[in-house]
């Protein structure tokens, strides 16, 4: 059959080109290479796709895998819709989205700790649809610390405190409704990728937590795409950027366009079985944790410190 449906798409033109790029099966489709994954974000920023067409392309993605081009392209081309101000110093980008499911998120006194050394700390996350993870940013309220409203409250609180968070909900709603299509769909999305690598600020240093082994190779992948001076990949609990401290678990560093691979020290320390993971008692705890009262938690923040700093 000679038709144009048995032929190879070379060139896209609209999201329709897209949806049947990547869904033609083995021998006719292909992935999307970078340029055109860039576009393809910029159609979906500007309204050019349908529900229907959304839901194709992130669904084929998922159930195939986005290439590291693909992932990369995403994230370059969704930049455009976050606005950010030129003027905007941060050293330590620190994306959360995950939540946790076990244990406390440590990362975050991390997170505080590098401020205090004179660090600029921009974390930024989104709280997911899923009832039975914790996330960080009903913790970073119940605390007491500045949640930014806008970016101009973002880099007051960094030159006042080293150190700020921004919902996603503040500087990409869009992408927040994304990312809750999994509710809808059943399952996690490229979105869900995209999101940890926007580095809004274009920090330095990105330091990145996944959960899944496939996925430490595909963000170590995509730091070489994007040129980030230097990222720092962690298999941490539930998914963050945190060191289990009683196990030896595997991180990857990209400096200056090079893969170091390692496996973290571990430290004898006996992880509780079951936390109370709700938000008021995790915030107090972390408020007034020390070696003696939370011997796991502080060998974690020790070992996610040190990994950070190596």
């Amino acid at each position: 059959m000679s038709s144009m449906h048995s032929k190879r798409i070379d060139k896209i033109d609209s999201f329709k080109d897209v949806v049947r790029v990547i869904g033609r099966g083995a021998t006719l489709g292909r992935s999307l290479t970078l340029p055109e994954a860039e576009q393809a974000a910029q159609w979906l920023l500007f309204d050019q796709v349908d529900d229907v067409q959304l839901g194709a392309f992130l669904m084929m993605l998922r159930l195939r895998g986005e290439t590291p081009e693909e992932a990369a392209g995403l994230a370059q081309g969704l930049r455009l819709g976050m606005r950010v101000p030129d003027d905007l110093s941060v050293d330590i980008d620190w994306p959360v989205y995950a939540g946790k499911r076990r244990q406390l998120p440590w990362f975050l006194l991390v997170s505080l700790s590098l401020a205090k050394q004179g660090k600029r700390v921009l974390m930024h996350g989104a709280v997911g649809g899923d009832a039975d993870r914790l996330y960080l940013e009903p913790v970073i309220r119940a605390m007491g610390l500045p949640i930014a409203k806008n970016w101009q409250e973002a880099k007051a609180a960094l030159d006042q405190h080293n150190w700020a968070y921004i919902p996603m909900e503040v500087f990409f709603p869009k992408l927040v409704g994304w990312l809750n299509l999994k509710q809808t769909l059943g399952l996690r999305s490229v979105m869900h990728t995209v999101a940890r690598l926007l580095n809004p600020a274009q920090a330095p240093l990105s330091v990145r937590g996944v959960f899944h082994q496939e996925y430490v190779e595909l963000h170590a992948q995509v730091a070489l795409l994007q040129q980030t001076e230097k990222v720092i990949i962690i298999r941490g609990d539930g998914g963050e950027a945190e060191v289990n401290a009683d196990k030896r678990i595997p991180i990857v560093r990209i400096i200056g366009g090079k893969i170091a691979r390692a496996i973290s020290n571990d430290e004898v320390v006996d992880r509780p079985i079951a936390e109370d993971l709700s938000v008021i008692s995790v915030a107090q705890r972390l408020s007034v944790a020390s070696d003696l009262s939370e011997p796991y938690g502080m060998a974690t923040c020790r070992q996610t410190l040190a990994e950070i700093e190596m």
